[in-house]
């Protein structure tokens, strides 16, 4: 019965059932759920850390972080991934300098990609940039890496 409606309603409302993304995150929701804004289209979470800018927010959930540690009551230490032991730092640069010619501490230096060189210094969203101190990867190469189409 809640599928017949379903289709119902999809059929009557097409464009509420439209699914979107969210232009600051890349999260896909329906339209119908999504917050319209300078011509943007934001899902709660992004939209809520807009409204509050002076606040620091965990990059994976929509937890406020006050505690001075980094420390999300969800989700924990949030900037784990972004530490790595030293001889793991030291395999991936060299890993980095083989495959790309450049090492991951010359690129984080410079503040360019490890993968192509170019300027690594305007990400579209945090998640973006929370990626380039763990990859050291520019926005152009996220894209290509991340987001196959």
């Amino acid at each position: 019965m809640y599928d017949e409606y379903d289709k119902e309603l999809r059929a009557k409302y097409p464009m509420l059932y439209t699914d979107i993304e969210c232009t600051s995150c890349g999260k896909l929701m329906a339209l119908s759920n999504a917050i319209r804004k300078d011509y943007q289209y934001l899902c709660f979470t992004c939209n809520w850390r807009e409204e509050m800018p002076e606040e620091k927010f965990c990059l994976t959930c929509p937890n406020i972080i006050e505690d001075e540690r980094d420390f999300c009551p969800s989700c924990g230490p949030i900037n784990d991934a972004e530490k790595k032991t030293p001889e793991m730092e030291s395999f991936l640069n060299k890993v980095a300098g083989s495959m790309f010619g450049r090492t991951r501490d010359e690129a984080n230096k410079n503040k360019v990609c490890v993968m192509c060189g170019n300027d690594a210094s305007k990400f579209t969203d945090l998640l973006s940039e929370k990626e380039y101190k763990i990859s050291h990867l520019c926005q152009s190469c996220q894209d290509k890496t991340f987001h196959s189409e």
